[in-house]
């Protein structure tokens, strides 16, 4: 009997060191750290908002990602072998990956990434791509490697309410300009642009016979100064019939405001 009790306080005893370690088991399977292996794909321009896919091990569910030392958005947890996440912008150049586990350990894929400089905008044409000299007509801008939060020129001003479509389209407001053919410029926010040389006409606004870009009691003035005369070429023959008479001061006077 002295031996039964005897054993059974060793067996007691070995229990009470062995319970903690085999509870302490699990928790220490879940604190491995995360493995990189490699990023699909493994590159995106400087402006990042790409879709990449990050492959490797012991990856938790709510684990964080930094590109560049950048977060990325928008981190899915697939499973404990691949994350989806969206990439943040960056640096041209190589940029390490770093998956942080919730548990605090993180593990890094140095160089795992490449930030590409983006091209510059190409253009090709414009549509429609002439306006009157006061401007406020919308066309479209057709080209390339456009960028949200472009800025566009019509020969030498700035074009108002620029709207990115795409890549391949902007659409804006021609500003007012002088008469003749004139340069269309757009020039992406890291400041790439390109020219699309004589690629806009503004034409003179009808009837204004003085060229001020607005009609008003000055080309009244100019055309009754001519009243009468007969030929060709005269300014004050608004409806072109050969002649200046009561028909074109009636003309201009029906659009005085035209600006």
């Amino acid at each position: 009997m002295r031996y039964t009790i005897y054993f059974f306080c060793i067996a007691l005893i070995g229990l009470w060191f062995a319970v903690p370690t085999l509870l302490a088991a699990p928790s220490a399977a879940q604190s491995v750290a995360p493995t990189l292996i490699r990023v699909e794909p493994d590159n995106d321009i400087t402006t990042g908002g790409a879709t990449v896919q990050i492959i490797g091990e012991n990856f938790q569910d709510g684990a964080t990602v930094t590109i560049g030392g950048n977060a990325a958005s928008n981190v899915i947890f697939v499973s404990p072998t691949g994350l989806i996440v969206e990439v943040p912008a960056g640096t041209a150049g190589s940029a390490d990956v770093v998956v942080t586990n919730p548990d605090g350990k993180p593990d890094t894929l140095a160089g795992g990434f490449t930030y590409i400089e983006p091209p510059p905008p190409t253009l090709t044409r414009v549509e429609p791509n002439n306006d009157v000299v006061t401007g406020g007509q919308t066309i479209k801008i057709i080209g390339g490697n456009f960028q949200d939060g472009a800025t566009v020129t019509i020969g030498g001003n700035a074009a108002p309410n620029v709207i990115f479509v795409s890549p391949t389209e902007l659409s804006v407001e021609a500003p007012p300009g002088t008469a003749g053919n004139v340069d269309i410029v757009v020039t992406n926010p890291n400041g790439k642009s390109d020219t699309l040389a004589d690629g806009f006409t503004y034409t003179p606004l009808s009837y204004d016979v003085t060229g001020d870009g607005v009609v008003n009691i000055l080309d009244l003035v100019r055309v009754a100064s001519q009243f009468g005369q007969v030929g060709a070429g005269l300014s004050g023959d608004v409806n072109g019939d050969g002649m200046v008479n009561l028909l074109d001061l009636v003309a201009v006077a029906n659009r005085f405001s035209l600006q």
